[in-house]
């Protein structure tokens, strides 16, 4: 069984940007790796992800994303 973000996995995976943008709602937000980092909508969340894309093409073998274990929510209680 897939999860909500299986879908948005594999178009990271191809290496689309846009198809992760359609994947994505216009207020999405995303934690970044740095203290305190977070990008506010989807347009700063596509374009931090090109340019990550940018970098892992340059590098030999491909990109495969997989999660042991994930949590979603649509409310403030992650429920």
């Amino acid at each position: 069984m897939g999860s909500l973000l299986d879908p948005i996995y594999r178009a990271v995976e191809s290496g689309d940007p846009e198809s992760v943008a359609s994947l994505l709602r216009p207020d999405v937000f995303m934690f970044t790796p740095e203290a305190g980092g977070v990008l506010l909508s989807r347009d700063a969340v596509v374009s931090s992800l090109s340019d990550q894309l940018r970098r892992v093409r340059a590098l030999p073998g491909g990109l495969r994303l997989e999660a042991e274990q994930m949590a979603s929510g649509s409310d403030e209680t992650g429920r």
